[in-house]
């Protein structure tokens, strides 16, 4: 199977495709030659959901039987035709991805559990969580508070964590939904800011090279400097819909009003490029589908594009591309050429 049908298949068990792209993986499901194809699948995408943990999961060894059920009905029956062998067939591939999809639905992401009231000498070091190019990593904290990680971002979670802090610290972007307690404020250290909130929904954006941005979607939130990073003191209070502007090299907070959609889609699989330059189009799809960008030519200085595009395939956007603005591309693996 190719990279993009990959994705496909990985959409359609999180039940994210449109009507056609999930009539396009049924239709290749009912191929029973299709059969070891969608085994090997579900086993790397298990193994995937798995990695790391450290619990038994009963689903395993009855997805296994049924895996292996599958692959050798489909070789030894591969010689049988008629209704009864497809149907067959599809019953056992349609079993499969209902169970992988209840295994995704029910193993709930990772939650990091510390005890409260633990002394200050047991207290457990920092943790990690990590979302590489061409990813998203949803998890929950103790505390209920649900953290959507975007691609080629970190998260450090403080050992203190709701014992007596409620601490993180990002680098990258994420979005937030805080879990409310009035007497332990939930903070996040990024780009020389603090956002401190008690129940609030809310995205952050720190990138390299870029102005750091703070969106407030629902509750409030208040913003100041960094003490560590700055001697410089300045601060902010948010409502919903508003958004802080921190410029780093000024250390200056400017506030604003902000398209929700625009700054939060990201979360939801909606990749909105509004008026990008060329480098931008190129940072993009290179952070969202994990790939490099090549161009064998650079267009005009006043090139732009606008277009939105939800849980699209890498090869749907630049079909977009090459219909609005008469682009050339090819796919070579991990690299696309782009020709202008």
């Amino acid at each position: 199977m190719d990279r993009d049908f990959n994705r496909l298949l990985e959409k359609f068990i999180r039940k994210e495709c449109t009507p056609e792209e999930a009539k396009k993986v049924l239709l290749w499901m009912q191929d029973q030659k299709n059969a070891s194809d969608l085994g090997q699948y579900m086993d790397s995408f298990w193994n995937e959901i798995t990695a790391g943990s450290q619990e038994s999961i009963p689903f395993k060894d009855n997805w296994s039987l049924l895996e292996n059920e599958l692959v050798k009905r489909s070789q030894n029956e591969g010689a049988r035709r008629g209704f009864r062998a497809w149907a067959w067939t599809v019953s056992i591939a349609a079993t499969l991805t209902i169970l992988l999809a209840a295994i995704v639905f029910l193993q709930k992401p990772e939650r990091e559990y510390i005890q409260p009231g633990i002394a200050a000498d047991q207290m457990k070091s920092n943790m990690v969580r990590l979302a590489n190019k061409g990813e998203k990593n949803t998890f929950y904290l103790t505390d209920g508070t649900k953290i959507i990680l975007n691609s080629d971002s970190r998260l450090e979670i403080d050992g203190r964590y709701g014992v007596s802090s409620r601490k993180v610290s990002l680098d990258g972007e994420a979005y937030f939904e805080v879990a409310r307690n009035d007497s332990l404020p939930f903070q996040v250290y990024a780009g020389g800011l603090v956002t401190t909130a008690l129940g609030t929904s809310f995205n952050i954006r720190t990138r390299d090279g870029e102005d750091v941005a703070v969106s407030l979607t629902s509750g409030k939130v208040a913003i100041e400097l960094d003490a560590a990073a700055t001697a410089k003191t300045e601060s902010s209070i948010l409502n919903p819909g508003e958004e802080v502007i921190y410029q780093k090299d000024a250390q200056v907070l400017q506030k604003r009003k902000f398209d929700v959609r625009k700054v939060t889609g990201w979360k939801d699989g909606v990749m909105i490029m509004d008026e990008a330059n060329v480098e931008e189009v190129k940072k993009i799809l290179e952070n969202w589908y994990d790939i490099k960008i090549k161009f064998i030519n650079y267009p005009e200085v006043d090139w732009t594009f606008s277009g939105e595009f939800r849980n699209e395939s890498l090869n749907d956007v630049l079909k977009g591309l090459q219909y609005s603005k008469g682009i050339r591309y090819e796919i070579k693996e991990d690299q696309v050429i782009i020709g202008f």
